[in-house]
């Protein structure tokens, strides 16, 4: 048995320092208004306007920052604590679906076990974007440890097994 796929979940906090910027220039839009008041004048519009809108992009990128902290927490105590299902079968029922330019989407089973994934998920689980060969393909047998996340199985680890 070999490792295909095992994420690296790193949960320090020194994640969350690329935060620092984002906190550093709103304190700045915030402190200084001359800033804003130089924007304002270039692009024509309020000053309270642009500082409105800078804040609401802060605040997205922060809370998307915390919540991909807290995603990756999720998992790491997942896998800590055993908290996943395991599946040991050979591929069957492998497709893939170009459903529009760019976009790649992958499915197939493993007894009865449907796993599906494309190229535009991102995350700590297994997604199209991780492999660019033809490791899945129909009767290659693996073992896969996934989570039941919604309604889609999600890949956790996949290890291809030695066929005899």
């Amino acid at each position: 048995m070999s490792i295909y796929f095992e994420p690296v979940i790193n949960t320090s906090i020194d994640h969350l320092l690329s935060l620092i910027p984002f906190l550093v220039v709103l304190c700045l839009v915030i402190k200084f208004p001359v800033i804003t008041q130089v924007a304002s004048d270039i692009t024509k519009t309020k000053r309270t306007t642009l500082v409105g809108v800078f804040v609401a992009i802060c605040l997205l990128a922060i809370s998307a920052e915390i919540s991909q902290y807290h995603e990756k927490v999720k998992v790491r105590n997942i896998i800590k604590n055993k908290e996943f299902k395991k599946v040991q079968g050979c591929i069957s029922n492998y497709e893939t679906r170009k459903p529009k330019a760019g976009t790649l989407i992958e499915s197939f089973s493993i007894e009865g076990v449907e796993f599906y994934f494309s190229n535009h998920d991102a995350g700590p689980y297994f997604h199209g974007g991780l492999h660019n060969d033809n490791f899945f393909k129909n009767g290659r047998c693996v073992s896969i440890d996934y989570i039941l996340d919604g309604n889609k199985n999600k890949i956790l680890k996949i290890n291809r097994l030695a066929t005899a």
